[in-house]
């Protein structure tokens, strides 16, 4: 795709400023228009993630109308694996570490902690679907791969103009979260 839509690569700015004002939180905790401020910010900008998996899913549609999807898929599918795994494998000491000595450091026997923390990790559920047992910031590898199968599943059958309803109606509304919290 040559051409540009400016008015989506005007919304990705914005989206990417919301996501930065989530990660780094300014004005929380700084008096009670600070944290009014940062409620506000927070709230607006809970619309950056759906956009980029929006945009990221219609531009994938758009793209697999020439291609070969099957090998698509496995490419992208392959690349994002790659990346999850090796985020977890670099995850995985740093959180068992982290958990012994949290473990050492409340007097709790380290042994039974860690084998709790590598059961729960080694969750089929935590870590294929929702990507979150080992490193929860990676939970968005898992969910790009599902959705790349699943565009191109629509793709493939030629019906695109259902992917917004359906992703809709799959869409965990309960991630949203419970406002008010303590922002005064």
């Amino acid at each position: 795709m040559s051409d540009r839509i400016y008015s989506i690569d005007s919304l990705r700015a914005v989206a990417i400023f919301f996501v930065v004002i989530a990660h780094t939180e300014p004005f929380h905790n700084i008096g009670t228009y600070g944290n009014q401020i940062y409620f506000l910010l927070d709230t607006i900008g809970q619309f950056d993630i759906p956009f980029f998996f929006i945009t990221s899913g219609y531009f994938l549609a758009y793209k697999l109308k020439g291609e070969n999807i099957k090998s698509y898929i496995k490419g992208s599918t392959q690349k994002l694996w790659s990346y999850y795994v090796f985020g977890s494998v670099l995850y995985f000491p740093i959180l068992m570490v982290g958990t012994a000595s949290i473990a050492l450091i409340n007097g709790r026997d380290v042994i039974n902690v860690l084998g709790a923390q590598l059961d729960e990790m080694l969750s089929l559920t935590g870590l294929l679907y929702y990507g979150d047992s080992i490193a929860v910031h990676l939970w968005f590898l898992p969910a790009l791969m599902f959705s790349i199968c699943l565009v191109s599943l629509f793709a493939a059958l030629g019906k695109e103009k259902y992917l917004l309803p359906v992703s809709l109606s799959t869409y965990n509304w309960n991630c949203i979260p419970d406002y008010p919290k303590s922002y005064s």
